[in-house]
């Protein structure tokens, strides 16, 4: 992005695009090798050949599959699909899988020598509301939108995550105290969260097919993006070491070129704060006032600016929630930490392009508040960001009061619109510009993705 390029111009010449891209096409991108996939528990061995050869047919069989889920060539994509069934029913009688998930792999094994009948095994999936010794995934799945809105042909193999489960039971359990606090500190009595899906914490141990296409995700929410919509139970499974890895490589160096200062936590202690702070987001999706209605608003702004402000509520409330007494002690991390990588994942979401996704809009509508409110500035140069933990958090706490105010409470599309107006890409003021700019051209050098290998161990 030069410095004469507006939103407009860019909105126009990504409508040009055939399909979406994921990354601005106009920057310089580049993938690294990431080494999520490795030092998983010898327990998993035993099926690790087997799991590769999963891996290796769903590549094959993604690639002979249009983005509206068509085989081009029935017979092959046949064949492909059957191999992988008598894979997937050997690695089901291993050692190291657990009965519930067994008799979920078989269901799934039938419905690839069927080529249909994926939803049963995708329903009991979602049901498994605990971490097991290992989860297979093998059929359709949805990825990324904006490329297909059509399940594709993918496979997922992870291991549990003890630790990191047991921080989101730690959490959840503090959780009616954590927003007791929360209401108290924004003084909305009336501020509450519906019951939230269950959380899973995975290691991946390899992913093929379109969960191996770009870009690469850390989370799935089922059985919704196994195509399955109206499920009674939901869950989201997230992968520590995809998390963790993503982190390092990408958010962490991009907050310590942007933020100053720059206390940004490594390693375990890193995991801990971006699960709990996950955990939040995930709850803070479902925050709500009694006059909370986006029926009144939400078709006249369109899906992607409502996804927009659906992230940025996920966020705002999802940080807060982290950052009560409550979840802090559970997880052993501090004001601080929670601060540094919380705005070291806004950069990474931000650099996404926030005229292109929700979840980078939603970044650029936070970072715009701060700034316009003089919760954080920018240093001379416009693109270092100036910050101090206890002024961000009560930059945090006034936007979500504001969000109370114009989403949560909004009557009708005037006042989301508003907000959008004040603080988004396309708004009246554009103060982060030059963070998006920094983002864009000084750290083009920072990984944009990640690539996985096979799952050796």
């Amino acid at each position: 992005m030069t410095t004469t390029d507006t939103p407009t111009q860019l909105r126009a010449d990504a409508r040009t695009e055939a399909i979406v891209p994921f990354w601005p096409p106009w920057d310089v991108h580049h993938v690294t090798q990431g080494s999520a996939t490795r030092s998983l528990p010898s327990k998993v061995a035993s099926v690790s050949s087997g799991v590769r050869q999963l891996a290796a047919l769903a590549d094959a069989a993604r690639a002979l599959q249009t983005l509206d889920a068509r085989f081009i060539h029935h017979d092959g994509a046949a064949a492909l699909l059957a191999a992988s069934a008598e894979t997937l029913a050997a690695i089901a009688e291993a050692d190291i899988v657990s009965s519930e998930s067994r008799e979920i792999m078989r269901l799934r094994a039938e419905a690839l020598s069927r080529g249909s009948g994926y939803e049963q095994a995708a329903v009991r999936e979602a049901e498994l509301t605990t971490s097991q010794p290992l989860t297979v995934i093998c059929g359709p799945m949805c990825t990324w939108r904006l490329k297909s809105r059509r399940p594709l042909h993918s496979l997922i193999a992870s291991v549990g995550h003890a630790e990191g489960s047991c921080l989101v039971e730690t959490i959840d359990r503090a959780l009616e105290p954590a927003l007791t606090v929360m209401r108290h500190d924004l003084g909305i009595a009336e501020l509450s969260a519906r019951p939230a899906c269950a959380m899973v914490v995975d290691d991946l141990m390899a992913c093929g097919g379109e969960a191996n296409a770009f870009p690469k995700h850390f989370a799935y929410f089922l059985p919704e993006d196994e195509g399955v919509q109206g499920a009674d139970s939901n869950k989201t499974l997230v992968f520590a070491n995809v998390y963790q890895e993503r982190y390092d490589l990408i958010s962490a160096p991009l907050g310590r070129a942007l933020l100053d200062p720059e206390p940004l936590p490594q390693g375990a202690g890193a995991v801990q704060i971006l699960l709990a702070w996950f955990r939040g987001h995930d709850i803070g999706h479902s925050v709500e006032l009694p006059e909370t209605s986006y029926d009144r608003w939400a078709k006249p702004l369109g899906h992607e600016r409502f996804m927009m402000l659906q992230e940025t509520l996920a966020d705002v409330y999802g940080f807060l929630l982290a950052l009560t007494p409550e979840w802090r002690q559970a997880g052993g991390y501090s004001t601080e930490g929670l601060c540094g990588v919380f705005l070291a994942e806004m950069l990474h979401y931000l650099r996404r392009g926030p005229w292109l996704y929700g979840d980078a809009g939603a970044a650029y509508l936070e970072l715009s508040y701060l700034i316009q409110h003089r919760y954080v500035s920018l240093a001379p140069g416009g693109e270092r960001i100036r910050w101090e933990p206890e002024a961000l958090c009560d930059g945090m706490q006034a936007l979500a009061g504001t969000l109370a105010r114009e989403l949560l409470a909004a009557r009708d599309s005037s006042e989301p619109a508003g907000f959008i107006q004040q603080y988004g890409w396309e708004g009246r003021n554009f103060d982060a510009h030059s963070v998006v700019g920094a983002l864009r051209r000084a750290l083009g050098h920072v990984p944009t993705a990640l690539a996985y290998g096979r799952g050796e161990s």
